[in-house]
């Protein structure tokens, strides 16, 4: 593993909290195969580029747990990183009938 990268705050970073209740460890069983999902408090969306300066590659979210201090990265393209952000559009519909707030 090479050093740390530090995340740098771009303009419009935003902050949010939410308290719900743990679901806590799980086995989930995906078109995949089956996965061993633990819950984690931290959810970040990034822009990854390659090198100080240079233009971005990627977009990733980013999930970790400090306490643990581990987490998981996943790339995806800009046409993905758009379908993701509808899929969470459409399943925040679900919880609160689409409310904009």
């Amino acid at each position: 593993m090479s050093d740390p990268t530090k995340i740098n705050k771009l303009d419009g970073y935003m902050t949010t909290n939410c308290a719900l209740e743990a679901i806590g460890p799980m086995a989930i069983q995906t078109p995949r195969g089956l996965v061993d999902c633990d819950e984690v408090p931290g959810l970040s969306s990034l822009i990854i580029t390659k090198g100080v300066g240079n233009d971005p590659v990627s977009v990733a979210l980013l999930t970790y747990c400090p306490v643990k201090g581990q987490g998981q990265i996943v790339q995806i393209d800009a046409d993905s990183a758009r379908n993701f952000g509808a899929s969470l559009i459409r399943l925040a519909a679900m919880l609160d009938g689409g409310v904009v707030q």
